[in-house]
């Protein structure tokens, strides 16, 4: 368009070259920068769930007796430094003293947190998944990932084009990555596609690097556009990747605080309801001990020192409910779980600065936002008063003042 063949009868449109170039370049720009962004995060923040306690001793014993005891400290070293090099893991190394403190049996659990919060999803017996890898339990919507051989926070997928885990703290940096990918995509096969077309009409022209261009826009475009809807599919109806192979199928068990779990299995019993299935936190401290034993991760003669760790700590009674099949705990609505990942506000949306809202994980309700169905669950399950009755109970005080002020208008 600057320089036509001078043979042709194209005409030179400086114009519009100026206004293809200053497009491609500005939507080039968010294509990069998102690009990078994610890319940071999915290097420094993968999202991963601290492994437990007694990994690294276990690694250390497993090696030793593999490589001998000379090969054996550099890489339990190396590994410990490594896990510890990634932010949010809450993964710190150990002394070689505590290690071998428990390799020698003075074994100590790492005392949970997942129960502080009023709901949490668990297993039948009401404690939750267990993952006999990364020797710790599970929390909410937590999956382990072969590829990477750790548990991820809300994993979605693993993706070859960032080389890392796609999961709540990257979700919404890889969403705005193929939008804006898509956006360049289309632009660059629109006015490729028109100004070869009107090039090959007047002059005859062919040249298969315009023809390779054309190829590379249209594959993806189809490529970014289908991963853009498909996942953001997934976030509209707040469910991932990996959850959404057994969506329709799944069915979860929630652990629910009862603050009073006496008059809660009154009310269960007077509704005519089976009785509640319940469950105390904290567990004793042998409890896990037993788990990792069954599961072949630490040696049956391995005894723990004592629950001096739980000392202190306040005693939670917690219902355990079974949901039907399909349900999601967390579906707060379209709208809200698009909020959840992509922002409160529309300039959050767009602009790849700002993690989640879903990464933040400080409620005392649960680790992620629960939806209404929950509330409605506990109401079926007699857990709770259904919303009518609570507000038929609720004081009158304000109806009074209404009418008071209402008499001495009139006089």
């Amino acid at each position: 368009m600057l320089n036509p063949p001078e043979f042709s009868d194209v005409p030179r449109r400086s114009g519009a070259a100026i206004a293809i170039l200053v497009t491609y370049y500005s939507l080039l720009l968010p294509v990069l920068v998102s690009y990078a962004r994610l890319i940071h995060t999915v290097v420094t923040n993968p999202g991963y769930v601290p492994r437990g306690q007694q990994w690294a001793p276990l690694e250390s014993q497993e090696k030793h007796h593999r490589h001998g005891r000379r090969h054996n400290r550099k890489p339990v070293e190396e590994k410990q430094r490594a896990s510890a090099t990634w932010p949010g893991s809450e993964y710190s190394p150990r002394s070689s003293d505590q290690s071998s403190a428990a390799l020698s049996g003075n074994f100590q659990p790492r005392v949970q947190d997942f129960w502080l919060k009023d709901v949490f999803i668990c297993n039948y017996d009401g404690r939750p998944p267990f993952c006999s890898t990364c020797l710790n339990f599970k929390p909410d919507r937590t999956h382990h990932c072969s590829e990477v051989d750790r548990c991820v926070q809300k994993m979605d997928h693993f993706c070859p084009w960032v080389g890392g885990i796609v999961s709540e703290t990257s979700i919404k940096f890889f969403i705005q990555f193929c939008f804006y990918a898509a956006l360049f995509c289309s632009n660059t096969l629109v006015f490729m596609t028109y100004f070869y077309a009107e090039r090959r009409r007047k002059t005859g022209f062919l040249d298969v690097h315009w023809i390779l261009t054309l190829a590379f826009a249209a594959m993806f475009l189809l490529f970014s556009a289908g991963m853009f809807g498909s996942t953001f599919q997934l976030v509209a109806i707040n469910s991932t990747t990996v959850e959404n192979l057994s969506r329709k199928t799944k069915v979860w068990y929630l652990a629910v605080y009862m603050p009073r779990p006496e008059e809660a299995i009154r009310r269960v019993e007077a509704g005519g309801k089976t009785s509640l299935r319940t469950i105390r936190y904290p567990r004793p401290v042998e409890e896990q001990q037993i788990l990792l034993q069954q599961s072949g991760s630490i040696p049956a003669q391995v005894s723990t020192t004592a629950n001096h760790s739980q000392a202190g700590l306040p005693i939670r009674t917690f219902a355990i409910l079974e949901t039907p099949a399909g349900f999601n705990p967390w579906d707060c609505g379209a709208l809200q779980n698009i909020k959840e990942v992509m922002g409160n506000n529309l300039l959050d949306w767009f602009l790849p600065v700002k993690h989640s809202p879903c990464a933040n994980h400080s409620s005392d309700e649960s680790m992620f936002r629960l939806g209404p169905q929950v509330e409605r669950l506990k109401e079926e399950s007699g857990l709770v008063p259904p919303r009518h009755e609570l507000r038929g109970n609720r004081p009158t005080h304000r109806k009074k003042r209404r009418k008071k002020s209402r008499v001495l208008s009139d006089e």
